[in-house]
């Protein structure tokens, strides 16, 4: 009597084979797209978290104010600037996002002399104290942060100085991007807001008109999948 021999047959073990490789194809897929996403997060959660150490900074008296403005029309960045509102003296940076270039705005010039520092990622590219009203500037890079720090010169207080920051808010991969902002969960979408907190006085704005609301919703894209976070004041 012949023994019997068990094996697979040869369609059976392709369509095993057929089996395991689709789950391992779309496992390591969901897996990276579940890292994307968590990253994606965690670089839109940064933005809440910055707000939230700004007004801790106004509360222990580091800095008297800040302006953050967001924007639909400029997906890729925001702007940040310090230490305006209190003060008689400043020199204002008015960036241009469709020509990525900046012009210098000084109030009350006077006799002072003004000075301009310009950090390219944390890195100084540019100092000068001879400034005037019809500085220009085009060579903002798209990839990274720049912040920008002016002064009086006879001024030493580092609490006094006016401050700059532009945020790039997906600097790698241009994967994030702000869709819109509501001022409610659910509807009510605006074109900019501007998220202004004086002397512990937080408001927001939308293109110089007050919102008369508590909260504001940042809507971002990221691979096609949409996350917000909360601004409150």
């Amino acid at each position: 009597m012949k023994k019997k021999i068990l094996a697979f047959t040869m369609i059976e073990l392709i369509v095993v084979i057929s089996i395991i490789s689709i789950i391992s194809i779309t496992s390591i897929n969901w897996f990276f797209n579940f890292i994307d996403d968590k990253q994606a997060k965690m670089k839109i959660w940064e933005i809440s978290i910055l707000i939230d150490n700004l007004d801790k900074k106004i509360k222990n008296y580091d800095i008297y104010d800040y302006k953050t403005i967001f924007d639909t029309n400029i997906k890729d960045s925001y702007i940040i600037k310090e230490n305006f509102f209190d003060l008689d003296n400043y020199a204002d940076i008015n960036y241009d996002y469709i020509n990525n270039s900046w012009s210098i705005n000084i109030n009350n010039l006077d006799w002072k002399v003004w000075i301009l520092s310009i950090y390219k990622d944390k890195k100084l590219i540019f100092n000068d104290s001879s400034l005037n009203n019809n500085f220009k500037k085009n060579d903002f890079e798209k990839n990274y942060d720049y912040k920008i720090l002016s002064t009086l010169s006879w001024t030493t207080d580092i609490k006094k100085l006016n401050s700059i920051d532009l945020i790039r808010i997906d600097k790698e991969n241009n994967l994030i991007n702000l869709e819109k902002v509501t001022t409610s969960i659910w509807w009510t979408n605006i074109w900019n807001v501007e998220i202004v907190n004086i002397w512990w006085k937080k408001s927001f704005y939308n293109s110089w008109s007050l919102i008369n609301t508590n909260e504001i919703y940042l809507y971002f894209e990221t691979k096609w999948r949409e996350n917000y976070i909360k601004i409150t004041k």
